[in-house]
């Protein structure tokens, strides 16, 4: 026996809804500190899902407190992160998930008397992830869900390249790169928009995150909500990243809706803003950003077991301390299969 046109309408919606908010926004300071997470936002099916995540950004302007200037050596920076997040529903308003990212990054900066060019692959910091439902209505026309969720991030990933941060004992590894306004550096010697705090992998501290996610539909309409402050302590080098506060949302239309898959265009709106960071209680001036993007978002299914999700983002608001290399754009893309 087939459902109502309007309960169709309803589930369709729900299972639409791919992996739901799957991208807490990418800090371009601090790539590790980027949470993945698969949220089931269509049936209730207990038992588990999987979710891979891929996010590339570019960075290739360099802007001196906030300013645009030269790119000196033709600096840039890709990076690509991929986060696999195995996750396990235990009741209709409890799930966990384990998030483990991978890190490729690129680069070329100046460094030393000369250039350097690299590109280096490893694991990054693995996240747990705890969601609560907090609330949940519907009726035949639309929905609103409201959850709130929190997790801990452990220190896996590789550290090496904050030990450049310490300019008294540079890292043998990658060698040294001069800061703007280092008094240390060789007159000659031309300061670099990279730095150790953009190419670490890991944190080297244990972390926390807290959040909440909100969703509301009516008729083929939809929108999006994402906001997470994350927490960090001192960590390996004794280097302490500014805790961070990120968010993203958006406002979206199915161009496309049926029972055997549907297809969302919507308008997405993500950033993130942070202070300061500090090494052995000093605090480092090219470390603060803020950073918001704007760009399209596909949202689609096929069944109700397999979800996509594609975006693409550009930065509209910028504003960076010091001396930083800043993103131009980035993409997004996530599939999820719930078993």
């Amino acid at each position: 026996m087939r459902a109502p046109p309007e309960r169709r309408l309803v589930l369709s919606l729900l299972l639409g809804l791919t992996v739901g908010l799957a991208f807490p926004p990418e800090a371009a300071a601090c790539d590790v500190c980027a949470t993945y997470t698969v949220e089931e936002l269509g049936e209730l099916r207990h038992g588990p899902r999987l979710g891979v995540a891929e996010q590339f950004t570019h960075f290739g302007s360099t802007f001196q407190d906030s300013q645009d200037v030269p790119n000196i050596g033709g600096e840039f920076l890709n990076n690509s992160i991929t986060q696999v997040a195995l996750g396990w529903r235990f009741t209709d308003w409890f799930d966990a998930q384990l998030v483990v990212p991978v890190i490729h990054r690129s680069w070329r900066r100046n460094f030393e008397d000369g250039i350097q060019e690299e590109s280096r692959t490893g694991l990054g910091d693995i996240s747990t992830i705890g969601r609560l439902r907090a609330f949940s209505a519907k009726n035949a026309r639309g929905l609103f869900r409201l959850s709130g969720y929190g997790g801990l991030t452990f220190p896996s990933g590789d550290t090496s390249a904050l030990a450049e941060e310490a300019q008294e004992e540079p890292n043998p590894g990658l060698g040294r790169v001069a800061h703007s306004g280092d008094s240390n550096a060789p007159e000659h010697e031309t300061p670099s928009a990279i730095h150790g705090h953009d190419l670490t992998f890991g944190t080297g501290s244990v972390g926390g995150l807290i959040g909440a996610e909100v969703l509301a539909t009516w008729d083929r309409f939809l929108v999006t909500g994402n906001l997470q402050y994350s927490l960090y302590t001192e960590g390996a080098y004794d280097y302490h990243f500014a805790n961070e506060l990120s968010f993203r949302g958006g406002i979206g239309y199915y161009l496309w809706l049926a029972d055997e898959g549907s297809l969302a265009l919507q308008g997405s709106v993500g950033g993130f803003t942070k202070g300061q960071d500090s090494q052995s209680g000093t605090t480092l001036d090219d470390t603060a950003a803020t950073y918001v993007f704007a760009g399209p978002r596909l949202i689609g299914r096929i069944d109700s077991r397999f979800s996509l999700d594609l975006g693409v983002g550009i930065p509209f608001v910028r504003h960076e301390t010091s001396l930083q290399i800043a993103p131009d754009w980035r993409i997004q893309a996530a599939f999820a299969w719930k078993f």
